[in-house]
Parts: structure tokens; sequence; C-alpha cells
């Protein structure tokens, strides 16, 4: 009998996010403080990294199958953020992102974007990678006077 009358496909697994249950009680105190705040002027920022000929290869064989991969595949990080009235440009990331190079992305990047079209001020939302949350990241933003959402 063949495998796929036994039922078996060819597929990706489904990607779940990895969390622990006090992350998960986190999200729900997060959910329950803000249920009512309105984000009309918050700026959302997050990076990611694109990478060029991945590993999105699905097989089902019974042998074993090689493929040429490169040793180092070609990858770029950018960092945004979006609003309700608009977003900053797209910074394109070298290397990667330590607290110091972080507070230069939103200097040159946010902080006019965030001014231009908040004049009357807004809020700003992170996640908490470690350069988000540092120390000098921190005392970098106090001195801007950034409000953010914790």
């Amino acid at each position: 009998m063949s495998l796929k009358r036994q039922g078996y496909i060819s597929r990706k697994p489904k990607k779940i996010p990895a969390i622990t249950p006090l992350q998960r009680q986190r999200r729900m105190d997060f959910c329950q403080r803000f249920q009512e705040d309105n984000f009309n002027n918050v700026f959302i920022s997050d990076e990611s990294c694109f990478q060029l000929g991945g590993n999105h290869l699905k097989i089902l064989s019974k042998e074993n199958v090689t493929v040429q991969v490169s040793k180092f595949p070609t990858k770029i990080m950018v960092w945004g953020a979006i609003s309700q009235r608009g977003a900053t440009p797209l910074c394109i990331v070298d290397g990667t992102v330590n607290s110091a190079k972080y507070c230069d992305i939103l200097n040159g990047f946010l902080l006019e974007t965030a001014h231009v079209l908040y004049p009357e001020g807004w809020r700003f939302q992170q996640d908490n990678a470690r350069c988000h949350t540092s120390a000098y990241t921190q005392a970098w933003m106090q001195e801007h006077h950034l409000a953010t959402i914790p």
C-alpha cells in the first residue's frame, strides 16, 4: 500500500510561538491592561532578517537526497516602524543590532518621522529584545523623552 493511501502527504510543519506560561500570562496582562487604550498615536517597530535561498524544500523519499546550498546564504536585516498615520523609512541594518546601534537607528529613522506625523505627541511600542531593554537604550529613551508602552 502506498504512503499516500496510508494518509501520508508532504507538508511543512505549522509554526507556533514557543512561549512559556509566564510569557503567556504577561501577554494576557498586557491585553487586559491596554484593552481600552487608544493606539492611534503609537509607532510599533520591529526588525526582521530576510534570507535568499532559504531551506523551504519539502521532500518525501525513501532514499537520501542531497541538495547543494550556500554555506553563507545572502541575508539582510531591516528595521522599520508603522503607525496609523504612516511608516518610517526602512533601515537596512549592517551586522547585528546592539544597544548603541539600535539607538542610532531610532535617532535616524524614528524620531523625525514620528515628530512630523504626530506633532501633538506620540508613543512607542517595541518588543523586549535585549538591545531594546538595556540600560543604555532606556537611558537614551529618557534623554530623548520617548513615551513607551511597556
